[in-house]
């Protein structure tokens, strides 16, 4: 079994609880700076990691913990 942990990702889930937009534009562009590649990650990032752990070229993979944080753990 393959798990994903992924970091911080721009969704709609603070403007669907009722913040306003720019507010939440502000939290995700203050936690950018804490990454070490300058921003947080998009659904996009989520997705792609998927794909390839659906696909075929991941078919010796095996037991991985992929982490999806733009380095936050490590920096």
């Amino acid at each position: 079994m393959n798990n994903l942990s992924p970091g911080v990702v721009r969704t709609n889930f603070f403007e669907a609880m009722g913040i306003q937009k720019e507010n939440v534009d502000k939290v995700f562009d203050e936690k950018a700076k804490q990454y070490p590649l300058g921003r947080v990650g998009e659904p996009e990032d989520i997705a792609n990691a998927i794909l390839y752990l659906a696909s075929d070229e991941s078919s010796f993979v095996t037991g991985i913990n992929l982490l999806l944080d733009g380095g936050a753990l490590y920096s």
